[in-house]
């Protein structure tokens, strides 16, 4: 049975621990104390899509009792933490074993790099449309069923193991777009409803938001065909609104974030589309706009609608 360590205590990691328990075995390492010591005291409890629940035991681990021990590193923590989950996976990883590996499903872009520079050809990083939420500590509630999108050159056990459990996978010759899309679709919605408290559906009710999302993803295409990235025929404006559809009634990762007063991952999206940006020479004011005023919500600045009209 292939060994699997989850990096991340959050709503997707807590999600893909109780996925795959019956199918490998899973230790749990994270940092948020509340959620881990409820796992370990009750079980995780997981409620499906369709208000099904079940309590499901979860083994929460100690670093240090793992060395060498893994054959799959799932990285699924914030952007902010990817440095140290870095280190965490060089410990944990089993390097006996020719084809263990480091996957990353993070938001954003420049984790797989991070994970690189102690991890050297063993990082592989891929993209997932999976939607969860923490009501409460010791809970997870799945959202919406999503796919994991793998690159083709992905391990093959790694690809069985997550298909046993009743996890799409798809793999792509070009992930690169997969990847890029991902980036515009939560560039458009995840910093308008951390900055204006809405829902993800809320923001196509709003022409001020819509035009806001158009404008976002139109220079996320922009910097992707200066960056050399082949996106093919894909809508970027039009794939945000259809997520946004999709997950009307989520709260998005980064309004979470901003709710319980957390770092958000601004930096990996926006942040991101600004510092490609910068390589390729494309312009990206409302990329900018965005991560200046989300690292200005995080320290306590509100916002509301009539802060989105720019002047001209």
């Amino acid at each position: 049975m292939i060994k699997v360590a989850i990096l991340g205590s959050g709503a997707l990691a807590s999600f893909f621990a109780a996925r795959l328990h019956e199918q490998a075995e899973v230790h749990l390492f994270g940092h948020w104390r509340e959620q881990l010591a409820a796992i370990r005291e009750k079980g995780l409890r997981l409620i499906e899509t369709t208000g099904e629940e079940q309590f499901i035991p979860i083994q929460v681990s100690q670093l240090s009792r793992y060395p060498d021990y893994f054959d799959l590193v799932l990285v699924l923590v914030k952007s902010g933490q990817t440095q140290l989950a870095a280190m965490e996976a060089h410990l944990l990883l089993n390097r006996q074993n020719p084809n263990s590996c480091i996957l990353t499903l993070q938001n954003g872009l420049g984790n797989k790099e991070t994970l690189e520079e102690l991890n050297p050809g063993r990082v592989y990083v891929g993209s997932t449309t999976e939607a969860a939420r923490v009501p409460e500590p010791g809970t997870v509630e799945h959202t919406g069923k999503g796919t994991v999108h793998l690159p083709e050159g992905m391990e093959r056990e790694v690809v069985s193991v997550l298909s046993r459990a009743g996890i799409e996978v798809s793999l792509h010759s070009n992930l690169d777009a997969i990847l890029w899309t991902k980036l515009a679709i939560n560039s458009a919605i995840n910093p308008l409803t951390a900055l204006l408290g809405m829902k993800n559906g809320q923001l196509l009710r709003e022409p001020l938001c819509l035009a806001w999302m158009e404008g976002l993803t139109r220079e996320v295409e922009r910097v992707a065909k200066a960056s050399g990235i082949e996106l093919g025929d894909r809508n970027l404006f039009d794939e945000a609104k259809a997520i946004a559809t999709r997950t009307a009634g989520n709260h998005s990762s980064m309004l979470q974030d901003m709710e319980s007063g957390r770092v958000t991952e601004i930096e990996a999206i926006c942040g991101a589309v600004v510092r490609y940006g910068q390589r390729a020479g494309v312009p990206v004011p409302l990329n900018t706009h965005m991560l200046e005023w989300v690292k200005q919500a995080e320290g306590g600045r509100h916002f509301s609608l009539k802060d989105l009209n720019l002047p001209e």
